[in-house]
């Protein structure tokens, strides 16, 4: 038998342990914002920032004094910036475009439907953990601080009141990568990938002088789009005469480049069917170059 956070008991076929029918939070000092604040649209002070993690130990952060509400009318709108001591400090209702272009603006944009709001009373936090299992919200979740429970607690209990309201989320801009690190030089830097031709994408009408990869674009993908860049991925090859001595092991170059492939490689050579893919690529490439299809491991 479980008993959720409503106090109401429910049979079920297995144990609490592995059915989630219950919600609670606590306040953690593990639990922190990216930063702690952000600059005031308005010019007025810095506005504090929250955060949350939830059962899956993923933060969120959120303005800790301000939420969005869609308003079903203005009476609305007004008993809520009542209740909660708030100020509207923005709305999504669209600006009258520039009048030399001509353009006719129509009505229903000029009218809000959403507005932010800056509130300076809160509730009772005494009822959150029922209220924000009434609302369906399940498992064990960490607030940055009190203030972020009250806001939590502010925008749970406007919606179980029928209001359509959330907290005012923060979101950061994705960081790009423009350089790596890939191996020590003898001038006491690192080699950086994005500089030799093989990787930066540049392309000059001269055979063999470069190449359209644009490898180090798709490096700047993966880190916007949050990847974890030292998460070990498998890299295949499908080609030929790959910089292997008969044993396996990655062969060192003349040049600064090297190579930053393990010592014994995972491989198969589907020519001579074995499991060291070594041997010059007799086929396509004149002289049956020997380093053709080598290619720089990454963790990305």
């Amino acid at each position: 038998m479980c008993i959720n956070a409503g106090g109401e008991a429910h049979e079920t076929g297995s144990t609490c342990a592995t059915i989630v029918c219950s919600y609670s939070y606590e306040i953690s000092t593990d639990i922190k914002p990216q930063v702690s604040s952000i600059p005031d649209p308005l010019g007025g002070a810095a506005l504090p920032v929250a955060a949350y993690a939830d059962e899956k130990g993923v933060v969120t952060d959120f303005v800790a004094n301000e939420v969005i509400i869609s308003p079903k009318s203005p009476e609305e709108l007004n008993a809520f910036l009542t209740q909660y001591g708030g100020m509207i400090v923005g709305d999504d209702s669209v600006p009258q475009p520039p009048p030399e272009l001509g353009i006719t603006m129509p009505p229903e944009y000029l009218i809000p439907t959403q507005y932010t709001v800056r509130v300076t009373l809160f509730p009772d936090t005494a009822s959150f953990q029922s209220d924000a299992w009434l609302r369906g919200t399940r498992g064990s979740y960490k607030f940055s601080s009190e203030e972020a429970v009250k806001l939590m607690a502010l925008a749970t209990s406007a919606n179980l009141s029928g209001m359509k309201v959330m907290p005012n989320w923060v979101y950061y801009g994705d960081d790009m990568l423009h350089e790596t690190q890939e191996m020590p030089l003898a001038d006491g830097t690192n080699a950086n990938a994005m500089n030799y031709f093989v990787f930066n994408g540049l392309f000059e009408p001269v055979a063999y002088n470069s190449n359209r990869s644009t490898i180090y674009k798709a490096w700047q993908f993966m880190a916007a789009a949050g990847f974890d860049q030292w998460q070990s991925v498998n890299l295949a090859i499908l080609d030929g005469g790959f910089w292997l001595d008969s044993a396996g092991h990655p062969l060192e170059g003349s040049t600064d480049i090297g190579t930053d492939l393990s010592y014994l490689p995972v491989q198969y050579d589907f020519v001579i069917d074995d499991y060291i893919a070594d041997g010059p690529n007799g086929t396509l490439c004149s002289g049956a170059i020997p380093v053709h299809g080598m290619a720089m491991e990454r963790q990305v």
